[in-house]
């Protein structure tokens, strides 16, 4: 029809996602959407979907997985676009961010936006060296301790997957993110800025991280702070039986958090659960005896304001 015609004309010119038609010919369904003044049919096999999901993997916005190619830009390009199609999409399946199998993505930190799921098949490899770090973002410290606790610095590295006041996000797949801890793990005590986590979930709200593998963190792994509803599960994750303050998963501050089914094998505590941390909920870490125990550290603030988790405390062994 004219007005259709008319209506693509000036989609094509649009910097967002829009639908355009729906059609369905009784086995799939198919919409046309533009974005960026391309347009772009995309085929749904499932008729019974609410909603059209889409992928965003990270090699479209040219992301070169050889692992020495710097693939920041291109990962948080399409983060955006993810991002910009959930806001014209609400009730749509949410969209997948994408690190496809058999890729080494070379990256520095990067944020998380709400209502998306990052699906990693491949690896998510830190970058690493000295004009790195100058380029690495620098952060204040948590409020509740004033100071970085990573040597009382003044200031943080940012985690290299990061969300903040984000909520509805996955973190799921078979592949692994690697922090290269080792670069910094030798250069704590010259550092300027505490070092980073590998992932922190700062003041976020329905989190869910599953299936992959994290690896050699600089700092403490995962770091729920001022977060509800997480759920951190099938993890596996590892580092050096010495590497320093590389703690495994540590909600702080941070309510209804499920930890389950992981298997943990760290330099420092596997689980801590710091500063008023309750209600919590953890279960059985390894999937085989004698690799790692049940590792349950407090604070003594929250030992102290925290009966429930005192509790808990009592029931955990260490076994390293």
């Amino acid at each position: 029809a004219l007005w259709r015609r008319s209506l693509l004309r000036s989609l094509e010119r649009s910097t967002s996602w829009a639908l355009i038609n729906g059609m369905d010919d009784g086995t799939q369904s198919c919409g046309i959407f533009v974005c960026n003044g391309s347009v772009h049919r995309i085929w749904v096999k499932d008729r019974c979907h609410t909603g059209f999901m889409l992928d965003y993997p990270v090699t479209r916005f040219g992301a070169v997985g050889d692992g020495k190619t710097d693939c920041t830009e291109a990962i948080a390009a399409a983060i955006t676009a993810a991002s910009r199609h959930e806001r014209s999409f609400r009730h749509a399946q949410r969209p997948i961010v994408r690190f496809p199998s058999g890729g080494v993505f070379l990256t520095r930190p990067f944020n998380l936006s709400s209502h998306l799921i990052v699906e990693i098949d491949g690896t998510i490899l830190a970058a690493i060296g000295e004009e790195m770090e100058r380029r690495w973002p620098r952060i204040p410290p948590l409020p509740t301790y004033g100071r970085d606790r990573d040597g009382a610095k003044k200031q943080r590295h940012q985690a290299l997957l990061m969300g903040t006041a984000a909520e509805d996000i996955v973190i799921r797949g078979g592949g692994t993110i690697d922090g290269q801890g080792a670069w910094w793990w030798e250069r704590r005590h010259h550092l300027r800025a505490g070092r980073p986590h590998l992932i922190e979930l700062y003041n976020c709200t329905r989190v869910e991280v599953a299936g992959i593998t994290l690896r050699d963190s600089p700092f403490w792994t995962v770091h729920p702070v001022y977060s509800e509803q997480i759920h951190l599960h099938h993890l596996t994750i590892r580092a050096p039986l010495y590497s320093p303050n590389t703690d495994g998963l540590d909600p702080d501050s941070s309510r209804h958090v499920m930890i389950e089914h992981n298997d943990i094998s760290c330099g420092d505590d596997h689980i801590a659960i710091k500063v008023f941390s309750a209600p919590s909920a953890v279960y059985p870490l390894c999937s085989s005896p004698g690799q790692c125990g049940l590792v349950h550290c407090m604070e003594p603030l929250a030992l102290a304001r925290a009966p429930l988790m005192r509790a808990l405390a009592l029931a955990c062994t260490h076994a390293r």
